[in-house]
């Protein structure tokens, strides 16, 4: 079976040179991060544009905040891709903050986020390391 390589990526990644990543062959897509709660992440439009511009499909993820900021991360998610065709919207809870919840608690916020994003006919996802999926 083979692989597609994708890339995360985020303000804290700096300026990424899109154009010499995807020659590398390990980009055949990326996941954008749109904010961490809903404070933007600096880098996010010029990402898109940059994925747009070259060709490379994207998804995009939220980085969570907190339990109770799920749907208000959601909405405001959804101003920032408004008019995109992502293969995906993602829902990050890896955040330390986070891992105090319950595991019913953390579906439940999730669940809240995703619901969202499905309403407006794109596609939800969680996003997570196999540690935190556990």
């Amino acid at each position: 079976m083979g692989y597609i390589y994708g890339v995360d990526v985020s303000h804290n990644n700096g300026t990424v040179n899109w154009a010499k990543l995807k020659a590398t062959g390990k980009c055949g897509f990326a996941i954008l991060r749109i904010s961490h709660g809903t404070t933007p992440d600096r880098q996010f439009t010029a990402n898109l544009a940059a994925c747009k511009r070259l060709g490379i499909p994207y998804g995009f993820y939220v980085y969570a905040e907190s339990p109770s900021g799920a749907q208000a991360e959601a909405k405001y998610a959804l101003t920032k891709i408004a008019g995109t065709k992502p293969m995906f919207v993602a829902y990050d809870a890896e955040a330390a903050a986070l891992s105090a919840n319950s595991k019913n608690t953390m579906t439940d916020v999730a669940w809240a986020f995703l619901q969202i994003i499905k309403a407006t006919g794109y596609m939800p996802c969680i996003y997570c390391n196999e540690s935190w999926r556990q």
